[in-house]
């Protein structure tokens, strides 16, 4: 309206259609000199620029969580490795009284890996879970889970973490009970 804010500074907004990248740089140098108050801003380039950042942080977040789950099952091998290696005599006893070394690696590989199951299923559905309320309270959004991939990181860690388990234990299933008895 007319009135008192007619001589107030004031800030035109103006979007220009999509266009080649040789018309916009001549434009913009038209205006430039036509006009050297007036400000332009290149929302093509800057939204490039935070697709990269974007992309370069994404890059690191893949490479922490890849870090985190090799010394999560760097972990995992040590701490099997000195369940088992406690349980020495319990092994060789069960090999003494007749089952097979492929018995007591099945009986290893059923205890920790249901073990493991459960901790990466479990962690996964946290993750879920911590997840959507991060986005609810913070972005306001609403979180939709991919449960195909919730579901396959699951099965590939219990995987990785019965392997795991398998050579971890390999040096006591394998170890013969007479060794065991003689103190070697």
């Amino acid at each position: 309206q007319d009135g008192v804010l007619n001589d107030a500074p004031k800030t035109w907004v103006a979007a220009v259609p999509k266009i080649r990248p040789e018309e916009k740089n001549r434009r913009q140098s038209d205006l430039a000199k036509n006009f050297p108050n007036v400000s332009m801003i290149n929302v093509s380039q800057m939204v490039s620029s935070l697709l990269e950042i974007a992309s370069q942080m994404s890059w690191a977040l893949q490479l922490m969580a890849s870090l985190a789950l090799l010394t999560g099952l760097v972990v995992l091998y040590s701490m099997i490795r000195s369940q088992v290696q406690g349980r020495r005599w319990e092994m060789n006893l069960l090999k003494i009284l007749g089952a097979p070394p492929a018995s007591v690696r099945r009986y290893l590989l059923a205890e920790f890996g249901f073990l493991v199951a459960l901790a990466s299923f479990f962690g996964a559905f946290l993750s879920v879970i911590v997840s959507s309320i991060l986005v609810w309270q913070i972005f306001d959004g609403q979180f939709v889970a991919d449960w195909k991939w919730v579901f396959g990181t699951g099965f590939l860690i219990t995987l990785l973490g019965a392997l795991v388990s398998l050579q971890a234990s390999h040096d006591v299933v394998s170890e013969k009970p007479i060794q065991l008895l003689r103190g070697e």
